[in-house]
């Protein structure tokens, strides 16, 4: 089954204009010989530009991660060609967060209870 299919031709066609959008923000710079990267402009409101890397990982402009994720070292020669396009990147070439800040993902359950805990105790 098609995508026109399952959402309809006027919906198919919003789609592809966003992805159009995302892809007209987006700049495909050399890492190696055998990598690359791609900077996006920001697409929703308060994120960064930021750069998609071979390996799925993703970096802000500050060095900060980019879409969440785990703190990861970039290689040298990644880090060597965000720098060449103004990303602030650390000398440990880690990407982590900002200022000390911790990021993490919580489950939704787990969420829930920790509000209802918090509940308990107020």
């Amino acid at each position: 089954m098609r995508f026109t299919e399952i959402v309809g031709p006027s919906r198919a066609e919003e789609v592809a204009q966003k992805l159009e959008k995302l892809n007209e923000g987006r700049k495909t710079i050399p890492v190696s010989n055998h990598e690359t990267a791609a900077i996006d402009d920001p697409h929703v409101v308060g994120q960064q530009v930021h750069a998609h890397m071979a390996n799925g990982r993703a970096v802000n402009q500050d060095g900060s991660l980019s879409h969440g994720g785990e703190p990861f070292r970039l290689t040298k020669d990644q880090a060597a060609a965000l720098k060449r396009f103004d990303f602030n990147i650390a000398k440990s070439r880690l990407v982590e967060c900002v200022d000390g800040t911790v990021m993490m993902e919580l489950d939704r359950e787990l969420v829930e209870l920790l509000l209802a805990l918090k509940h308990l105790v107020d």
